[in-house]
C-alpha cells in the first residue's frame, strides 16, 4: 500500500511503526503538517527521502506565524491547502495520524478516507471530553486506536455514542532492528568511557520527565539528598520529544547552585536512536516517573535491554510489569532517593527474563501493526 504516517518523525513510536511498514514492503511518506524543522536530529529508523516537510514561501511562512497566533482558523486552512496538494500527489491508500492533535485535525480535514488515528494515554487524561480536537478526531476517522481498557473506558465516558470508533491496541511498539541489536551485547565500559563515566559508576538514564517540572525537581532534590549522603549516582537526563525548554533551563540552574554538575547530566535536544541505544547500553536503570502515562516504549526498550526500571507508580505500569520494577512516589523527593539507595546496594529482586520476554509478548511491533492492517484491510 501507499501510506502517509503524520506524526513526530523524531521520536516516539511513529518511526517505528514507519520501520516495520517499510520491511513489510509498503511505500511510506512521513509528513511532518506542522512543519517542526527544528529539530536538527531525525530518527535513524526513518529514510530521509521519505521524510516530507512542507515548504512554504517567506511570505507564506510570515503568514501563518502570524495566523497561528491571532487567526487560528486560517492558519489551519493554509496547512490543509498543502497537505491536500501533497495527497493528490502521492495518492495514498491510507493515512494513520499517530497522537490526537492539531496535526491529526489538520490532517483529518483534508478530507481524505480512509484515514485512522493512534491516541495515547497521557493524551486521554490532560484532555477531557470538552476537547473539541479529540471528539473531532474520533468522529472524522475510521477508528482510533486506544492503548488500554483504561484508556478506553474514559473515552467512552467523553464520548458513549462513539463506542463504534473506537479499537484496542497497544500504541507501544519495539522492533529489535539491526542497530537495537547491536547495542544488547555491546563493549559497555567502551560506551562509559566515550560519555566519560567510569566502569563503576551507577547510572540512571531518563528521557521524559524534562515535560514537567514538578518531576524533574523531585529528581534533583533526590540526586542532591543522595549527594549529601554520600552516595554516588549519575542522572542522565535527556529532552527527547517531548521535553520543555523552560523546564530545562530551571533544572539547570538547579543543578548549578546546588552543584550537583558531576552528578546530573542534560542533554538538551532530541537525539537520534543510536545515541538512545548508547545511553540505554551504558546505564543501570531507566527512569520514568510520569503523573499519567500508558506505557512508553522508552520503558519496553529498557526492558528489552534488561535495565532495572524506576517507575512512578502508576496502575498501568504494574499491570503488565508486576513486581518487577522499584516503584516510587512521583511527588516525594525522599522515596525517589530511598528507592535508588535500595538500587545501589541492590536490594531488590526483580525477574529481568520476565521483562524481556513480556516485551515480545505484548510490545512485539511486527504482531501489533499486522492486527492494525488487518483491521484496515476489513
Amino acid at each position: 500500500m501507499k501510506i502517509i504516517l503524520n506524526g513526530v518523525y523524531f521520536g516516539g513510536n511513529c518511526p517505528i511503526f514507519y520501520r516495520v511498514l517499510k520491511d513489510l514492503g509498503h511505500d511510506v511518506k512521513v509528513y511532518d503538517v506542522l512543519f517542526i524543522n527544528s529539530y536538527n536530529e531525525f530518527s535513524d529508523l526513518i529514510n530521509e527521502e521519505d521524510l516530507i516537510i512542507p515548504k512554504y514561501s517567506f511570505f507564506i511562512f510570515l503568514k501563518l506565524r502570524l495566523y497561528r497566533k491571532f487567526f487560528k482558523k486560517k492558519w489551519i486552512n493554509i496547512l490543509v491547502k498543502k497537505v491536500n496538494d501533497f495527497i493528490i500527489d502521492f495518492k495514498p491508500d491510507v493515512i494513520f495520524n499517530h497522537q490526537i492533535s492539531i496535526r491529526s485535525n489538520v490532517m483529518l480535514k483534508a478530507k481524505f478516507k480512509p484515514q485512522f488515528n493512534f491516541v495515547y494515554g497521557s493524551e486521554i487524561k490532560q484532555k477531557n471530553k470538552t476537547n473539541s480536537d479529540l471528539k473531532f478526531a474520533i468522529e472524522n476517522a475510521e477508528y482510533t486506536f486506544v492503548p488500554s481498557l483504561e484508556a478506553q473506558n474514559i473515552l467512552l465516558n467523553y464520548f458513549p455514542d462513539l463506542s463504534n470508533k473506537l479499537c484496542l491496541s497497544t500504541t507501544n511498539f519495539i522492533y529489535p532492528d539491526k542497530l537495537m541489536k547491536t547495542y544488547l551485547n555491546c563493549d559497555i565500559v567502551k560506551i562509559r568511557n566515550d560519555y566519560n563515566y567510569l566502569k563503576d559508576d551507577f547510572i540512571i538514564y531518563d528521557n521524559r520527565s524534562l515535560r514537567n517540572i514538578d518531576l524533574s525537581l523531585n529528581l534533583v532534590k533526590a540526586i542532591k539528598l543522595l549527594k549529601d549522603s554520600s552516595y554516588d549516582c549519575k542522572m542522565i537526563l535527556v529532552k527527547g520529544y517531548s521535553g520543555s525548554d523552560e523546564v530545562i533551563e530551571v533544572i539547570k540552574d538547579k543543578i548549578s547552585d546546588w552543584k550537583l554538575t558531576n552528578h546530573i547530566s542534560i542533554i538538551d535536544k532530541s537525539i537520534t536512536d543510536k545515541s538512545h541505544y548508547e545511553l540505554l547500553a551504558l546505564s543501570d536503570a531507566y527512569c520514568s516517573i510520569l503523573k499519567a502515562d500508558e506505557f512508553g516504549s522508552g520503558i519496553a526498550q529498557a526492558m528489552y535491554f534488561k535495565k532495572i526500571l524506576l517507575l512512578s507508580n502508576l496502575e498501568v505500569y504494574k499491570q503488565y510489569i508486576k513486581d518487577n520494577a522499584i516503584y516510587v512516589n512521583k511527588l516525594n523527593y525522599k522515596d525517589i532517593s530511598n528507592s535508588i539507595i535500595n538500587l545501589i546496594n541492590k536490594n531488590y529482586k526483580i525477574d529481568f527474563k520476565y521483562n524481556y520476554d513480556l516485551v515480545d509478548k505484548k510490545f512485539n511491533a511486527l504482531t501489533n501493526i499486522e492486527f492494525v492492517l488487518n483491521k484496515v484491510k476489513k
